[in-house]
């Protein structure tokens, strides 16, 4: 009779544990999904609509991820990160590409379509920043054919001295699928010659800049460069439903300044975004920025406010040049980089930002020949300082010279900067 009482109670044991094993498995499921769908204020069925619709467009239409972009080389000391395809009634191919200085450019093109076939291409090219960088050149090699309606897969660019061909896949400018736009898409600029990158790409830093766009609106990443990309820390993006486009930063050329990688990285991100996202920003690891009393929504006073610049006739103002902050990091709030309120004044110097309005324009202008060099005729605007601004964060030399800079804004922009950094901090804490 022991026996059997004892055997009871095993039984009983065993199944209390498998019952409690059970509970925490789906608390823990419980406790994922909320976190995923806690937006914060929103309504939890809107959230969860919004999740699962975003989740659908990214995966089957925008994919900002295909073809992977990657430096290849091209033979004749020439490079190719990236290719993209705009059908018209003259169609082109339009591939980025670095190759070293005062080396002739050579080279044949041949269009690969879906269904297997091949057809010989117009070749041109453009040089593009003439004074980039001593070291190499920046093209953009164009390839073009007469109108087709077969579906473009990819261009094979053949050197002509060496007679080696080199195959690119292509990205569609014109995707017919996407019925609606994504409000704000960021690059972010992690190639590797940042000299801000190696103090800034840790874990609690790679997080907020992503966490800090995500709540301003932002729904798709793409991010340049691998460094602070690790499995930890995309999987606790995932869990808010940040699922970044990475892409190695492979740069053929030893340049150690950022200024001609961050130009490359900006031209592949707008015309990859090119006709998909609503606005785009080239940002580093260290570049908030801040639209006031509003976020990237349609239908929203800051859309209306960007739309009194709209030029239906001109296709719009391209690209908004953003007032710039430079604030200084505290060895006291070191961990939330929204929490410093110090800023010193802007060097002279200081690299420009810009919230782009990204749209594919036909650099040909309808000829065959690119020889020569691109222009820029890029309209730009101004925006106020009172409406949207850009902090960078940085280490200060000079202390003796700094400011509260959120004396500088109203009350209004300024409940709306601490509700965002408030959010931000919610993020970090799950």
């Amino acid at each position: 009779m022991r026996k059997y009482q004892q055997l009871t109670l095993l039984l009983l044991t065993v199944l209390s544990v498998s019952i409690l094993v059970m509970y925490k498995r789906e608390n823990a499921k419980l406790k994922y999904v909320l976190d995923v769908v806690n937006f914060f204020g929103r309504n939890d069925a809107d959230a969860i609509l919004k999740l699962e619709n975003d989740t659908v467009q990214s995966a089957n239409v925008y994919d900002l991820g295909y073809p992977m972009a990657s430096w290849q080389w091209i033979g004749n000391n020439f490079h190719a990160y990236s290719a993209f395809w705009k059908q018209g009634s003259v169609s082109e191919i339009t591939a980025l590409v670095v190759g070293m200085p005062n080396v002739a450019v050579n080279f044949k093109c041949f269009v690969r379509f879906a269904d297997k076939g091949k057809m010989k291409g117009r070749f041109s090219f453009a040089r593009i920043h003439e004074n980039l960088s001593k070291d190499f050149k920046f093209y953009k090699f164009y390839c073009k054919y007469d109108g087709n309606m077969r579906k473009v897969v990819a261009v094979t660019l053949t050197n002509v001295d060496t007679k080696q061909e080199h195959t690119l896949l292509t990205r569609d400018l014109q995707n017919k699928q996407i019925r609606e736009k994504i409000p704000l898409t960021v690059c972010l600029d992690l190639s590797g010659y940042n000299e801000n990158l190696d103090s800034f790409a840790n874990v609690i830093n790679v997080q907020q800049f992503f966490y800090h766009y995500h709540i301003l609106g932002a729904t798709e990443f793409i991010v340049y460069g691998t460094k602070g990309m690790t499995t930890f820390l995309k999987n606790h993006l995932l869990r808010h439903g940040i699922q970044p486009n990475v892409f190695p930063y492979n740069f053929p050329f030893d340049e150690t300044t950022q200024k001609p990688n961050r130009a490359i990285i900006t031209i592949d991100c707008l015309l990859r975004t090119s006709n998909v996202a609503q606005f785009a920003v080239v940002a580093g690891i260290n570049e908030y920025l801040y639209p006031f009393a509003a976020r990237f929504k349609p239908n929203t006073d800051f859309y209306a406010f960007l739309e009194l610049y709209e030029d239906k006739s001109n296709g719009g103002a391209a690209q908004f040049q953003v007032p710039t902050r430079q604030i200084c990091i505290s060895p006291h709030n070191k961990l939330i980089l929204a929490d410093n309120n110090m800023s010193e004044l802007l060097p002279k110097d200081s690299e420009k930002f810009y919230l782009y309005r990204p749209q594919y324009e036909n650099d040909a202008n309808g000829n065959d020949e690119h020889n020569g060099s691109d222009k820029n005729d890029v309209k730009t605007i101004k925006l106020d300082e009172n409406r949207i601004s850009l902090n960078r964060y940085v280490n200060c030399t000079d202390t003796a010279n700094v400011f509260d800079w959120r004396h500088k804004i109203d009350e209004n922009s300024l409940r709306y900067i601490d509700t965002i950094s408030k959010e931000l901090n919610l993020y970090l804490m799950q």
